[in-house]
């Protein structure tokens, strides 16, 4: 068991930044404040569990699953809450029960079966009681469509109709699924564990988590000490259906990467989506260092001005290098190097490596007039001259 010291680690995590995540509706979930208020205790007795039972595979019920990706989009906070909560980073494997095959769909069962014993037996309640499927809230004007028995007080307003024939009311410990009827009246409030629609929301599929079929999620912890990390973004956009990660397993690895389907509005993104035309930006940054280094360059937009300059700083004895283009019809070409020797003025030029150098290899061409001449360098016309006699060159 753990000691007071241990259980009141999690107590003091302030999660208040993560249920106003998941209540905004654009970044979040929408969800209401009295449902991220009842997943917040469900969430902190998952903590609860997964610090009792460190050596224990279990999945948690889907909405603490969304709570869990919340918490760890906060990559931050959600390192440091870790670190005072358990002593070590608590790390998520979001693959279980998904390659369809009968082995891995038992495994990620005997993991919510896992998780609903330890919950029960620690807790002395019926399993996710409190997260349990509110799919309509409504004002007291507005009737049920098939009213259900309330699970609980605090679920009074929400009515579900079963999906079996003759469904009777649900019961706490024999509920299975319900398809949720909303109702579309002005004095409709939010709904817990509904999906919004063009159409208004008519329906939703709500899974109760309270018997012994609740659906777990498909993640759970990684318990192996080869894995280092993973991390997965989810996205709501209709553009945008699901997401891929990849999780590392060599004792070096030190990350992951996940990669999201895109569409011809948003190519790729470093955590940004786009939505529409307008390209809505995500509400998502990530933190710099004092080691992180930047080029900057710009471009003139005037008429008369068509350069761009650059630079760039590479180490101590690589100094700035600017480069600019002209347009004007005596100079068609880029000049974009140093030379140390000042005779040397033209484009199309290579600095020369060597430990007295001179000059470069360059080709000039002259002021443009009636003879169009051509100037080499002295090197360049000895090379010219030996290649034209049949000179053997040295290699």
């Amino acid at each position: 068991m753990m000691n007071n010291d241990a259980i009141n680690a999690i107590s003091e995590l302030d999660l208040d930044p993560i249920k106003f995540k998941l209540t905004h509706a654009d970044s979040g979930e929408g969800w209401s404040q009295e449902k991220a208020d009842a997943v917040e205790v469900e969430y902190r007795r998952f903590l609860y569990l997964m610090k009792m039972f460190p050596e224990d595979e279990t999945a948690p019920m889907i909405e603490v699953d969304i709570f869990w990706h919340y918490h760890i989009l906060d990559t931050m906070k959600y390192a440091k809450d870790c670190e005072h909560a358990f002593g070590y980073f608590l790390h998520h494997y979001p693959y279980v029960g998904m390659s369809g095959e009968a082995e891995d769909t038992q495994y990620l069962q005997d993991c919510g079966n896992k998780m609903r014993d330890l919950y029960e037996s620690t807790f002395d309640e019926p399993y996710g009681q409190r997260a349990a499927a509110w799919c309509t809230r409504t004002a007291e004007a507005a009737a049920p469509v098939e009213a259900a028995a309330p699970v609980e007080a605090a679920a009074q307003s929400a009515w579900c109709t079963r999906t079996t024939e003759a469904a009777a009311p649900m019961e706490a410990a024999a509920a299975q699924s319900a398809w949720c009827t909303r109702a579309t009246t002005e004095e409709v409030k939010s709904a817990w564990c509904t999906r919004v629609s063009e159409d208004h929301a008519k329906s939703a599929w709500c899974t109760r988590t309270v018997s012994a079929e609740t659906r777990a999620a498909w993640c759970t912890r990684t318990v192996s000490a080869e894995t280092k990390a993973a991390w997965c973004t989810r996205t709501s956009a209709g553009s945008a259906k699901s997401a891929w990660c990849t999780r590392t397993v060599s004792t070096d690895a030190k990350s992951a990467w996940c990669t999201r389907t895109t569409t011809e509005e948003a190519k790729s993104a470093w955590c940004t989506r786009t939505s529409a035309g307008a390209a809505k930006s995500a509400w998502c940054t990530r933190t710099v260092s004092a080691e992180t280094k930047a080029a900057w360059c710009t471009r003139t937009s005037a008429g008369s001005a068509k350069s761009a300059w650059c630079t760039r700083t590479v180490s101590s004895d690589a100094k700035s290098a600017w480069c600019t283009r002209t347009n004007t019809e005596a100079a068609k070409s880029a000049w974009c190097t140093r030379t140390s020797a000042t005779s040397v003025s033209a484009a199309w030029c290579t600095k020369v490596t060597s430990a007295t150098p001179q000059a470069a290899w360059c080709t000039k061409m002259s002021e443009p007039d009636d003879s169009d001449t051509l100037v080499v360098s002295a090197a360049t016309r000895e090379l010219l001259q030996a290649i034209a006699q049949g000179a053997r060159q040295a290699v």
